[in-house]
C-alpha cells in the first residue's frame, strides 16, 4: 500500500509538471478561444460533481466553476455505467466537447479500479455514442451490442470524446466560429480530454499509467496526428502508451487514393475559401427519410426513393462518395439490377437508426487537413514526425472499407511492436460485398471478428505497471 501511494504521488507530480507544457507549437493558432484549461482541476471537478470516491475513499466537495455544463449517468447494461459530460473549453458559445466514460461498477457510482483502459476518438459524421454504444441508441438492436459495453464487461475502463463540431446543433446558420477548427483543433481537444481522463483515473485509484488510444476512420487520422504531435514533448509528458488505428489510410502510396485525396481536398478547400466553414452531414436526414417515407422520392438524390438512397449509402457508398472504387460502410446484398436490397450482417432498420445518430455539421478545415495529409497535396505538419512514433500499434481494417490501404502508414512509423489484421470474408474479386467500414462496430458478428482480438491486444498492452496484482510497478 505504501509503495502504491508513493508511486501515485510521483506520477501525479510528473503529470502536473507536464500539464502546463505546451508541447509542439502549431504552425498557426487553430484552436478555440482558450480558457487556459487545467486538466488536473477539471478532473477534480468531474470527480466531485459525479460523486466518485478518490483514491483515499473520500468524497470531494464540488467547487463548480462552470466547466461542466452537462452531466448524465445511465446504466447501459447490468453493472455497466455510461457517464457523459459536456465541458466548456473556450469562450465561444460552441467551444464545448463531450467526454464519455463506460465502466464496470461494483455498485452505482463506484467504478472498478483497473489498470486496463482505452481512450476512443470517433470519426466523421457520428459521435461516440452512435458508434461505440450502438445498441443503446438504436431501438431495434440489442442494448448490449456495443463495443464500449463489451470492453467494459471485460474490465476495460473505456473513455471517449465528442469533438466540438459533433455538438453543433441543427439549424445553425453562421459557421464563422468553425473557421479555425482544423486538425490542430482536434489535437488540442483530444489532448485536453485524454489528460482529464488520466488525472481522473489517477485520483480515483486507477493507476498512474498512460492510456491506450483508439482512433476510428478520420479519428484514426486525428490519432496519428496526435501521436506525431506528442513526439515533440518530453517522454514523461506524453499521454499515449499504445495506439489502435481502425480502418484509415492516413498516408498512402496508392496512386488512385493519392489522386482521390487531393481531388476532394481541393474541392473542400474551394468551399472553405468561399466561406463554407461548416460542412453539412447527411447521415441523419437520409436515415430519417428512409424510416418515415421509404417510397418517397429522395430530395437529396433525385430519381431514387429515400429507401434506395439510404441503402446505396450503406452498401454501395462508393456510388455517392467514391473514396475508393469499392469502399462501403456495410456489406450488402443486391437485387437483379445490382441495387442494394439488404445487408449481410446488419438490418435495414438498424442501419437507419444508426444514421439518425449522425451530427448535423462537420468542420470543413478538418476535412481539408486530413485529406491533404492522405493525398500529400500540400505540405502539412501532421505527418512530420511519424518516424519518431515508437509505441505499440494494432492496425485494424475491413476489406470493404480502407483496410487494404491502411498498411503503408505502418511502414513510416518507428514502432517495432506492430500487429495488423484486416477482416476479409471473401476472395478479392468479391471485395465490393466484403465486410465494411461500419460493420466493424455494428455487425452482428463483429464481436468475434473484431472486438475480441482488439480486447486481447488491449489486455496484453495494459498494466505494464503490474498486470496481475495491479501494483503498478515501473515500466
Amino acid at each position: 500500500m505504501k509503495r502504491f501511494f508513493a508511486l501515485t504521488v510521483l506520477a501525479l507530480l510528473i503529470v502536473v509538471s507536464c500539464s502546463n507544457e505546451r508541447g509542439v507549437e502549431p504552425l498557426e493558432n487553430q484552436g478555440s478561444s482558450s480558457l487556459n484549461l487545467d486538466p488536473e482541476y477539471l478532473a477534480a471537478e468531474i470527480i466531485a460533481e459525479t460523486g466518485w470516491l478518490d483514491a483515499d475513499g473520500e468524497l470531494r466537495t464540488p467547487e463548480g466553476c462552470g466547466n461542466i455544463i452537462g452531466m448524465e449517468r445511465e446504466e447501459v447494461a447490468p453493472g455497466i455505467a455510461h457517464y457523459s459530460y459536456t465541458l466548456k473549453i473556450g469562450e465561444g458559445d460552441y467551444d464545448v466537447i463531450g467526454l464519455h466514460r463506460v465502466v464496470k461498477e461494483g455498485r452505482p457510482y463506484k467504478p472498478i479500479k483497473t489498470c486496463q483502459n482505452v481512450f476512443i476518438q470517433h470519426g466523421d459524421g457520428v459521435g461516440f455514442e452512435g458508434v461505440f454504444l450502438y445498441g443503446t441508441v438504436s431501438p431495434s438492436i440489442p442494448g448490449d451490442h456495443a463495443f464500449a459495453i463489451y470492453l467494459a464487461q471485460n474490465d476495460i475502463d473505456v473513455w471517449g470524446i465528442d469533438q466540438n463540431w459533433i455538438l453543433v446543433p441543427q439549424g445553425t446558420t453562421d459557421f464563422s466560429f468553425m473557421a479555425d477548427w482544423g486538425m490542430q483543433n482536434q489535437i488540442e481537444n483530444l489532448d485536453v480530454a485524454i489528460s482529464i481522463a488520466r488525472f481522473t483515473r489517477l485520483m480515483t485509484g486507477g493507476g498512474p499509467g498512460k492510456m491506450l488510444l483508439l482512433g476510428y476512420s478520420s479519428g484514426a487520422a486525428t490519432g496519428y496526428s496526435y501521436l506525431n504531435w506528442e513526439t515533440q514533448r518530453d517522454e514523461k509528458c506524453r499521454n499515449v502508451r499504445g495506439y489502435i488505428p481502425v480502418d484509415m489510410a492516413f498516408k498512402t502510396d496508392d496512386p488512385g487514393l493519392l489522386g482521390t485525396g487531393c481531388y476532394f481536398a481541393g474541392a473542400k478547400q474551394v468551399a472553405y475559401e468561399g466561406g463554407q466553414y461548416g460542412d453539412p452531414v447527411y447521415f441523419a436526414p437520409l436515415g430519417y427519410l428512409a424510416m418515415t417515407d421509404p417510397d418517397g422520392g429522395s430530395p437529396i438524390v433525385p430519381g431514387f426513393t429515400n429507401y434506395q438512397v439510404a441503402m446505396v449509402y450503406g452498401a454501395a457508398t462508393f456510388m455517392l462518395s467514391p473514396l475508393t472504387p469499392t469502399y462501403h460502410f456495410l456489406a450488402g446484398t443486391y437485387d437483379e439490377y445490382g441495387m442494394p436490397d439488404g445487408f449481410q450482417f446488419n438490418t435495414d432498420q438498424g442501419w437507419f437508426e444508426f444514421m439518425v445518430t449522425g451530427c448535423a455539421y462537420e468542420a470543413t478545415l478538418f476535412e481539408v487537413d486530413y485529406l491533404n495529409t492522405i493525398g500529400d497535396c500540400v505540405d502539412v505538419p501532421f505527418d512530420d514526425h511519424l518516424g519518431d512514433v515508437c509505441i505499440p500499434i494494432l492496425n485494424v481494417g475491413s476489406a470493404g472499407g480502407m483496410g487494404n490501404y491502411s498498411e503503408y502508414t505502418l511502414s513510416l512509423l518507428g514502432s517495432t511492436d506492430v500487429t495488423s489484421f484486416v477482416v476479409s470474408l471473401y476472395p478479392p474479386e468479391y471485395v465490393v460485398a466484403d465486410f465494411g467500414h461500419i460493420d466493424l462496430f455494428t455487425a452482428n458478428n463483429a464481436e468475434g471478428l473484431v472486438w475480441m482480438p482488439v480486447l486481447d491486444w488491449i489486455v496484453d498492452h495494459s498494466c505494464r505497471y503490474g498486470k496481475a496484482d495491479q501494483s503498478w510497478t515501473k515500466e
